[in-house]
């Protein structure tokens, strides 16, 4: 497996894309939204945020 994060989760805002975190399969992507919606049911709300999974092109990712 590559060491590059190739998967961003994306949270869709008006005033621009904010970049929650960086993942390396689409599928660990696809999981933390799921994931995500599912803790905001449990808080007792309906997960109206639009969560996106995209192909990631950027250059300065943050380090972890």
């Amino acid at each position: 497996m590559s060491n590059k994060k190739a998967w961003e989760l994306v949270l869709k805002k008006e005033s621009g894309d904010i970049i929650i975190d960086y993942f390396y399969t689409k599928k660990e992507a696809e999981e933390e939204v799921k994931y995500r919606n599912i803790l905001c049911q449990h808080l007792g709300y309906t997960p109206d945020l639009p969560h996106i999974v995209r192909k990631s092109f950027s250059k300065n990712k943050r380090r972890r």
